[in-house]
């Protein structure tokens, strides 16, 4: 059995931790032991310093914003050490592509190197938007890596009534920031007048002067919840809604998990046309936009129904699971 190093995670109980990470690590029961899966120390990546002995695979995600992290410059230094380090040993590097760049646009030169370092150091990439492969293939340059496309896996089907009603005709929800858009989408309802829209917005907003931006739009007809939600509230809110709405700008987004939260519940999907979004649109399981002008069309019938025995399908092929096998297969069979 591999033994693999997962990056960035912690055990430790009261730290916000992304649920991909665990997910992740759950699909290759019995395939891949991650020998941090019980580590509570949040040293970030100085905690693979006890298990560099211990491990054949190094998993990293999002390397662009090791910077954020505490003690982020030294730990960027450290970073670069230990991929050439871990190269010369003969422990494998697999990259999860998650993003373009990173949504957060300080040091952005630096971030950017550290994508692309581990672009051109990474064994294995994979990434879960067709428009990811074209991205790493000109990053790469002259490096070996295997670059595999793996949709985003999703959780299973949930049913949900469909009552007579609905009370909103549009749901956001998720983290509410700046590279989400829905700042830019505001305004263009306050624009074009579309105050019959009935829409809520539901997450917590990031930072005081985009929370007080975002704010300002509420009306009777734009209704803001500044808070984290929970998976019930998800649902009730799906159920109220004739269509949930994504507003990501395009800058450095691929893939989305609050998209592939969505798709498992069947509702009415409106997004942008890239990444994830645009592979989904393909398999017909979701409707894009192009621009507002576009997304104006789209909102005039939010009473179309999506193909619920297509959506099943789709899902029942990429579940966890599933993708666990997929992923191990593709490590296992390109050595």
């Amino acid at each position: 059995m591999l033994r693999g190093f997962i990056y960035p995670y912690t055990a430790r109980e009261g730290v916000i931790k992304n649920p991909y990470i665990s997910n992740f690590m759950n699909a290759f029961e019995g395939r891949i032991e991650f020998v941090n899966r019980n580590n509570t120390s949040v040293l970030g990546l100085f905690d693979i310093l006890k298990y560099m002995h211990k491990i054949d695979i190094l998993f990293v995600n999002w390397p662009e914003d090791i910077l954020e992290k505490r003690g982020g410059l030294l730990q960027m230094i450290f970073y670069f050490f230990l991929i050439h380090y871990l190269r010369f040993k003969g422990i494998l590097i697999f990259l999860t592509f998650h993003n373009k760049e990173s949504h957060n646009k300080i040091n952005i030169r630096l971030k950017n190197f550290l994508r692309n370092f581990t672009v051109r150091k990474a064994d294995y990439i994979m990434t879960h938007a067709r428009e990811g492969v074209k991205m790493v293939e000109m990053l790469a340059g002259e490096g070996n890596a295997r670059i595999g496309f793996f949709h985003h896996p999703v959780l299973p089907v949930i049913t949900l009534p469909i009552p007579a009603t609905k009370k909103y005709d549009l749901l956001i929800w998720g983290m509410v920031a700046p590279y989400k858009g829905v700042d830019h989408f505001l305004e263009f309802i306050k624009e074009e007048k579309l105050d019959h829209l009935k829409i809520l917005i539901a997450g917590k907003i990031s930072g005081e002067e985009y929370r007080s931006k975002i704010l300002a739009y509420s009306t009777s007809q734009i209704e803001i919840m500044d808070k984290f939600i929970s998976t019930q509230q998800l649902e009730d809110f799906i159920v109220q809604s004739r269509a949930v709405l994504f507003t990501y700008l395009g800058k450095s987004i691929l893939s989305s998990g609050a998209l592939m939260d969505t798709l498992r519940y069947g509702p009415l999907i409106i997004g942008p046309n890239y990444g994830s979004f645009k592979d989904l649109h393909e398999e017909g399981l979701i409707e894009v936009y192009d621009d507002y002008a576009h997304l104006k069309v789209l909102l005039n019938n939010l009473d179309r129904r999506p193909d619920r025995n297509r959506t099943e399908k789709f899902i029942a092929e990429h579940s966890w699971s599933r993708f666990g096998a997929d992923v191990y297969n593709f490590i296992a069979l390109n050595p």
